[in-house]
């Protein structure tokens, strides 16, 4: 499947411009001992159509995951990405023009559960539907 990097990046930066979140987004697994907000790429991504050119449309998965001592702080913090990323208007333009963003497919937030260490887990999936140009 083709680099998604600089789509993880254009998601990130995004997500950590949203004014009401109480934690910074990383591209990471979470870190032991505190609140985290963290986004990771998937297995799974999908080539839905190529072109003759080579281009590809592609259905590229992420999870938004978060942990928290407080459980309403982990729900809300999700709920408001959720909701961010869902509106009509988005656009994730490529910084690199490694892609053309066509849509993003945003799953609803659900608890995990409760870690061993005492914090709330929850996550979401979203799909990134991109285009990325023959070469």
């Amino acid at each position: 499947m083709q680099d998604n990097k600089n789509f993880q990046q254009v998601l990130l930066a995004h997500i950590n411009n949203i004014p009401v979140l109480p934690l910074k987004a990383r591209l990471d697994y979470f870190e032991d001992d505190k609140d985290d907000l963290v986004i990771n790429a998937l297995s799974g991504g999908i080539v839905d159509k190529e072109y003759m050119d080579g281009t590809r449309e592609v259905s590229l998965p992420f999870e938004i995951a978060i942990k928290c001592k407080e459980n309403k702080k982990a729900s809300d913090t999700l709920w408001f990405i959720n909701g961010d990323l869902s509106a009509l208007d988005i656009d994730l333009p490529s910084t690199d023009n490694s892609y053309t963003f066509l849509s993003l497919n945003v799953g609803k937030p659900g608890i995990n559960g409760k870690d061993e260490q005492g914090y709330f887990v929850y996550s979401m999936q979203v799909t990134a539907k991109l285009e990325i140009t023959g070469g």
